[in-house]
């Protein structure tokens, strides 16, 4: 059955959560031009889980440019880690995101922007969020913009908040590096089949 489905250009989940995350991904998000990733986050622990995830399902978290390195160093404080996974701190206001997403989705060195939040943190509003990654989602026609936000029952509530904004969103970096793991090798036999202009009319 899988192989079947494989060779009719289809992809298959392997649980229930993951097939979810596969609706969540390919119905919301620009398809990925590569493989190339970049972390933006607000809690080192976590970004460097979601990196460590995204590897571990065959995703690249490169290092850099320097010029993009240094425009961020720019725009942020000087005491925020720039290379790859960008981290804002846990002092970061919606103001903070706003500017390194604008550096990120310059990056010609970077496919796809997975954006992470945890909004629990005093310093950021989940409505303030909220518009920041809408804003720059709506505006992006190259690069896949995803998020993760992680948390309790505030967090739900801003994680079906993006998603009702049509933002592709997860609570789980698994989940969330399998579907776009997943999205990118339907994505790429799209491209290289007959069925590319039908793959497009879908986004």
């Amino acid at each position: 059955f899988k192989a079947a489905i494989e060779q009719s250009g289809g992809v298959v989940a392997g649980s229930l959560e993951e097939f979810l995350g596969y609706l969540q991904m390919f119905s919301k998000a620009l398809p990925p031009r590569g493989n190339r990733v970049a972390v933006l986050t607000n809690a080192g622990g976590m970004g460097v889980t979601v990196a460590d995830m995204l590897e571990r399902y065959g995703l690249s978290v490169p290092r850099l440019s320097g010029r993009v390195e240094e425009e961020l160093r720019r725009r942020l404080p000087p005491y925020n880690p720039v290379s790859n996974p960008v981290d804002v701190s846990g002092d970061a206001g919606p103001e903070r995101y706003d500017a390194a997403l604008e550096v990120l989705r310059g990056a010609e060195e970077i496919d796809v922007i997975v954006v992470v939040s945890l909004l629990q943190t005093p310093a950021i509003s989940g409505e303030g969020f909220v518009r920041v990654v809408e804003k720059h989602f709506e505006a992006e026609q190259r690069k896949t913009i995803v998020v993760l936000v992680a948390g309790a029952e505030y967090t739900r509530r801003w994680f079906k908040e993006l998603s009702r904004r049509g933002v592709p969103t997860f609570t789980s970096p698994m989940i969330l590096a399998s579907s776009l793991s997943a999205y990118l090798k339907y994505s790429t036999k799209a491209q290289s089949s007959h069925s590319l202009k039908t793959f497009r009319a879908l986004h």
